[in-house]
């Protein structure tokens, strides 16, 4: 009984209780040498080329459009200065409430010096972007169920302690009706 008691205290009083919401509506950036890939993460399957990928960087405002692909839908960036950039889609993804988060961007910093980078056959390079990036100084479009917020939603410890208390309410008056013995 005091072993049951145990561990019915564990499932009654836990501390947070994430709700469930899908995988980040974002992208995956891998900078190799002075070369950064960036695959887009998403559920509306926007691909490489898209619209164009924006290449900003934050500390001398230049941005330039890419749109080589590689073989696996994922945007080039081919002899890329030393720096942190910033990496985004030239139409921004929609909010999109039930991933655990909507991204305009995701960073990626090159630390390998420019050497005699030479690019691959039939990539063009970035291009000039006359316009301005789509987004500000914050990375998040939305956070779940299309807050300003990131990542998951949780819950009241006192929500969670009721509903809790209901389940183990009712397993307990389950178990002492199938205790009860039957009168001689």
């Amino acid at each position: 009984m005091v072993r049951t008691a145990v561990l019915l205290l564990g499932v009654v009083l836990p501390s947070r209780v994430l709700a469930n919401c899908a995988a980040p509506t974002t992208y995956e950036a891998t900078a190799t040498g002075n070369t950064v890939t960036v695959c887009l993460t998403n559920f509306a399957a926007r691909q490489c080329p898209d619209q164009g990928l924006l290449r900003q960087n934050p500390a001398t405002g230049e941005v330039v459009t890419l749109a080589d692909c590689n073989s696996n839908a994922c945007f080039v960036d081919e002899c890329v200065r030393e720096g942190t950039y910033r990496y985004g889609l030239k139409t921004p993804y929609a909010c999109n409430a039930s991933s655990c988060g909507t991204y305009y961007f995701t960073e990626a910093t090159v630390s390998a010096p420019l050497g005699g980078c030479i690019r691959t056959s039939g990539f063009t390079g970035p291009t000039a972007f006359t316009g301005s990036v789509p987004w500000g100084n914050n990375a998040e479009i939305c956070g779940y169920g299309g807050g300003p917020s990131c990542g998951c939603r949780s819950t009241s410890a006192g929500a969670v302690f009721a509903l809790n208390a209901v389940a183990l309410g009712a397993g307990l008056l389950i178990r002492a009706r199938g205790r009860k013995r039957p009168s001689p």
